[in-house]
């Protein structure tokens, strides 16, 4: 059983978060809150759900106004003290408008944010596709899961400007590649009247991060060729 969208939609749009994540995503019910200050400014924080020690945060604006970048990074560092691996749902009161944001840590480098901006006007299946990479099934429940494979979950579905980068390079890699392959035999091809054409691509699953290379070569009658 996977997220079941037609559920899951009216929850999000509502804002009814941590039935969202308990009922639909499979995650357990926390209560857990505290305040962070970033700035001259108190945010008050409440935990969501929680998945093997990982857990989601709602900061809500009563103003209708989100932090900007800076004191959500500043939020994001203190947040990190008492609860390491999370990801943050910056909302309105009324759950209207919704930015959720996941941070990539590595050492040696700054923070590296990647926020959703979700509107109670869109359909919200973009999002909904990334959330469901952190469904949890009753059968993965009792094979046993930790804290890091929540969070490996939580960074494949996030980490999408890695993930496209990574994938161009490849797909440029590859195409060089196959350019040199077929130099070979470009000059043949075109003395032969009904000429070779080449489909080069590279295919990704975004959901498991794999890839596949695909290579086609056809014969194209040339238009005129025969009459």
């Amino acid at each position: 059983m996977a997220l079941d969208f037609l559920r899951a939609r009216p929850l999000l749009q509502s804002g009814n978060l941590t039935k969202l994540f308990v009922e639909e995503l499979g995650w357990e019910p926390s209560r857990n809150k505290l305040t962070l200050r970033a700035g001259e400014m108190d945010f008050p924080f409440a935990a969501i759900a929680e998945k093997k020690g990982f857990t989601a945060w709602l900061c809500t604006s009563a103003d209708g106004s989100l932090p900007d970048h800076a004191a959500r990074l500043k939020l994001e560092r203190a947040l990190t003290q008492t609860s390491f691996e999370h990801l943050i749902v910056f909302s309105t009161a009324n759950g209207a408008k919704q930015s959720w944001m996941w941070v990539r840590r590595e050492p040696g480098k700054p923070l590296s944010a990647r926020m959703h901006e979700y509107d109670r006007s869109q359909p919200g299946d973009s999002l909904l596709q990334k959330l469901q990479l952190l469904y949890v099934s009753l059968e993965e429940e009792e094979a046993g899961l930790s804290v890091t494979e929540i969070a490996s979950r939580a960074r494949a579905a996030f980490d999408i400007e890695k993930v496209t980068k990574a994938f161009y390079r490849d797909f440029d890699t590859h195409r060089k590649a196959f350019l040199k392959f077929i130099e070979g035999i470009a000059a043949p091809a075109a003395a032969d009247p009904h000429g070779t054409s080449f489909q080069f691509g590279i295919k990704r699953d975004f959901t498991t991060g794999e890839k596949g290379i695909s290579i086609y070569v056809q014969n194209a009658i040339v238009a005129g060729a025969h009459r």
